[in-house]
């Protein structure tokens, strides 16, 4: 009998976990995000690269976020020893939507590592302004 009772209980607990679920993940719950490569040309004409990590809300809308919009300006600081950096960054809208959540970040290593040096949340369709500054004259 105790044979019959350890496989009932063993038949019971597979089934038991066969029943039990996690959560259900929704596309439009992930971010999906992007790290190119940006040269900064500092006023001195030094180039300076930063990785430029974007993202969006929803794995749909890696498409937009390919196709970001990057702009910057420089200008001297610290008597001409840094440069002030002025970045935008605009994920545009597609066609699953327009003004979902995006996210930008400006480091000096990949996806964020290193030294971050911006960060910016916005939507789609709208610029994320960030402004940061170069030890690079």
């Amino acid at each position: 009998m105790s044979r019959f009772r350890a496989v009932l209980t063993a038949t019971v607990m597979a089934l038991f976990l066969l029943g039990a679920t996690a959560p259900a993940a929704l596309a439009s719950d992930d971010w999906c995000d992007t790290d190119p490569l940006v040269v900064i040309t500092t006023p001195a004409g030094n180039l300076v690269p930063v990785f430029n990590t974007n993202g969006a809300q929803g794995l749909q809308h890696q498409p937009a976020i390919l196709l970001s919009r990057v702009s910057y300006t420089v200008q001297p600081v610290d008597g001409g020893k840094g440069t002030l950096v002025k970045m935008s960054v605009t994920v545009p809208n597609d066609i699953f939507g327009s003004g979902f959540p995006t996210r930008a970040k400006i480091s000096t290593g990949p996806m964020g590592t290193l030294k971050v040096l911006a960060t910016s949340t916005g939507n789609s369709g709208k610029p994320m302004n960030m402004q940061f500054t170069l030890d690079v004259p």
